[in-house]
């Protein structure tokens, strides 16, 4: 069985660092889609052991991206189950 945990975030430096680091113990991977972060919470995400992708949408489709980071956690790290978190 793989778990791989999704997530959405922009502007969140305060908080990504602890948040990915408590989910990073409880599955085995995550995938974060970075929708435009100017606070340095792209930079922060980049030095964990994660997958971060550029979310350049600027319209907040949450429903439709967070159905395709699940399709990309099936598809691309083989999960069986796909944990959404915020």
């Amino acid at each position: 069985m793989t778990v791989v945990a999704i997530s959405m975030v922009r502007d969140e430096a305060d908080i990504i660092e602890a948040t990915v680091g408590h989910m990073i113990g409880q599955v085995d991977h995550i995938i974060v889609a970075d929708n435009r972060s100017v606070d340095g919470t792209r930079g922060i995400l980049e030095s964990l052991d994660i997958t971060v992708v550029d979310d350049p949408e600027v319209g907040y489709f949450q429903s439709d991206k967070m159905t395709a980071l699940a399709h990309r956690a099936r598809l691309e790290f083989g999960a069986t189950w796909v944990v959404p978190f915020d």
